[in-house]
């Protein structure tokens, strides 16, 4: 894991980034201006995401959560540090894994690699391929390391062929109370393809159900 002087988060360093001198946006160079500050930013939101990555293994280590009377480290993260459930969950997830890959966390704090890569690539790095997968990883786009990421399982290489079965296909979609309701119980069982049919039809419109 990444050591506590490898990450600088200082507050006078966040200062001077934003003490550059102002540009007027009819300058040639107000552009690059402008470039500069997000990258800096972008920079810092990285090293920011791997601290807390650390420090969060450190919360859950010593269930802070309980000190302010919640229910769990989930419930600390919602209403502390404004988290949804699922990014919660995923920025958990991912700091435990990133505690056995320290590669991949020098990666993120050097903003190598941004956090939602970091995120897929934990889905299949181990200690053993996590250098392939980094090196594989730099300078690619999140869409291109999804399609990376896709059909591997944990512990397979990037140059490991992709098993289509593994691939995750999104199902989503939103209809009202009145249509959830008997969707959603045998849904759970999933076991009838008729019952996902019938559900299917519920929200489709009767006058296109014909055409």
């Amino acid at each position: 894991m990444l050591r506590d002087e490898s990450i600088s988060t200082n507050d006078d360093n966040a200062a001077d980034s934003f003490a550059w001198p102002s540009t007027s946006a009819e300058s040639p160079t107000h552009w690059r201006h402008i470039d500069r500050k997000l990258r800096v930013i972008a920079k810092k939101r990285s090293a920011l995401d791997a601290a807390e990555a650390q420090l969060l293994l450190e919360a859950e280590a010593l269930e802070i959560w309980s000190e302010y009377g919640f229910v769990s480290i989930f419930e600390y993260m919602e209403r502390v540090l404004g988290y949804g459930p699922k990014a919660a969950h995923d920025r958990l997830r991912v700091a435990r894994e990133l505690d056995g890959l320290p590669l991949l966390s020098e990666a993120l704090a050097r903003d190598e690699l941004k956090f939602s890569a970091v995120r897929e690539l934990t889905r299949v790095a181990i200690p053993r391929t996590e250098r392939a997968w980094r090196d594989k990883a730099i300078g690619k786009s999140l869409r291109e390391i999804e399609a990376m990421v896709a059909g591997r399982k944990k512990g397979d290489l990037p140059t490991d062929p992709a098993d289509p079965d593994l691939s995750l296909r999104p199902l989503r979609f939103y209809v009202t109370p009145a249509t959830f309701a008997p969707c959603i119980a045998p849904m759970v069982a999933i076991t009838r393809p008729e019952t996902l049919w019938s559900c299917a039809m519920a929200t489709i419109s009767p006058s296109t159900r014909g055409s």
